[in-house]
Parts: C-alpha cells; sequence; structure tokens
C-alpha cells in the first residue's frame, strides 16, 4: 500500500491537489493511506507532501501524480469541509459526463 505524507500546516494549495488525488483513487478500490504531520514541511528538501509507494520509493511534487494517475479514476471530489483540528475532511464525488452518460 502506498502512504502519503501530508504536512498539515503547509499551505493547502501545495498539499490539497495530492490529498485529493489520493482520496479519490482510493476511493476508486486503490490503496493509499494518508497520514497527516503537525509540521510546516517534511524532511530537509521542505516538501509538503511525499508518497512512498509499495515498492519502497519516496516522490515528491509531480512524480506523485504521475504515480496516482496509474490509478483509473474517472470523475473527482469537490471538498464540502476541509480537514482541520482532528475533524476528518467531507468530500463529495462528482462523475465526469463519459461516467454519468454510461450509469443512464
Amino acid at each position: 500500500m502506498a502512504v502519503l505524507k501530508v504536512a498539515s500546516n503547509a499551505n493547502a494549495a501545495l498539499t490539497l491537489p495530492a490529498i485529493l488525488a489520493a482520496a479519490y483513487v482510493t476511493h476508486q478500490g486503490g490503496e493509499v493511506d494518508i497520514t497527516f504531520e503537525e509540521v510546516d514541511h517534511l524532511g530537509s528538501d521542505k516538501d509538503a507532501v511525499e508518497l512512498a509507494t509499495d515498492t519502497g520509493d519516496r516522490l515528491i511534487g509531480d512524480a506523485i501524480f504521475a504515480y496516482l494517475q496509474d490509478f483509473d479514476c474517472t470523475g473527482y471530489l469537490r471538498v464540502d469541509q476541509a480537514y482541520r483540528d482532528g475533524q476528518p475532511a467531507v468530500m463529495f464525488n462528482i462523475p465526469t459526463r463519459k461516467e454519468a452518460s454510461s450509469n443512464t
């Protein structure tokens, strides 16, 4: 299982896209665990997010999205309530037109 580690005190613009991508992969049946650390950045590289893959590779930046794109994802998620103070994020699945038309 892949693990996405997030610096929860970092700028949300840096962390939210990776969190949403990992949450959506998990929603679609993939296995990505998301952990939050109460820090401004992770490690000496000052990254806001990092992904540890099943094989032990450490990915940062755009490499995270390249890894997550290998999963079959359709639609997207809308954040209704962001994660804060130990409260879970609340997200809604919004299907794409292609996915919605195949369900009718």
